[in-house]
């Protein structure tokens, strides 16, 4: 099937929440997710049940970067559940490295709940220019329908800069 797997073992909480998923081939054995490069996902959830962790293992069951290039994530949420800070990490538990995923973002939202504000940073909360986009800090407006109006980056310092996915400043 296009998702590269015969058969698809999940464990669940006492919540009925996902907290294990592994992905086996026909010969039996743990196979990769679709093309990347996982066989097991792990998710952690607070006590409101919102995920909090998740976490990829390899085929030998040994910590593994995703294919966005990191093994593990950790969120902290606010009072609404949403995610306001993350971090990403290599498959040795250490942050991942900026030219592959930008280990930690930041991310505010407007008062009806649209993200308005996201920032990259180190690690360590100090702000960083991502190396694939080229900017920091995105920030979005909204109307009061929830659409997007007008959507900008800008660079650490603050200054606009173009998006190099995109092209354009805004």
């Amino acid at each position: 099937n296009c998702n590269n797997f015969h058969k698809r073992l999940s464990a669940y909480n006492n919540r009925n929440q996902v907290v294990e998923r592994r992905y086996y081939g026909t010969d039996g054995k743990l196979t990769n997710y679709k093309d990347d490069r996982f066989a097991i996902e792990r998710c952690e959830y607070d006590d409101r049940g919102y995920v909090v962790l998740v976490a990829y293992f390899g085929k030998d069951e040994k910590p593994v970067a995703c294919q966005a290039g990191w093994a593990s994530s950790k969120a902290e949420l606010d009072a609404q559940g949403r995610s306001v800070r993350q971090f990403f990490y290599d498959a040795k538990g250490k942050p991942t490295n900026p030219s592959k995923k930008i280990p930690e973002e930041f991310y505010k939202y407007d008062q009806w709940g649209n993200l308005n504000y996201m920032a990259s940073a180190d690690g360590n909360g100090k702000l960083i220019d991502n190396p694939q986009t080229g900017w920091c800090i995105r920030r979005q407006i909204y109307d009061l329908r929830g659409n997007l109006l007008e959507e900008a980056y800008f660079n650490k310092e603050d200054l606009p800069v173009a998006s190099k996915t995109i092209g354009c400043h805004k």
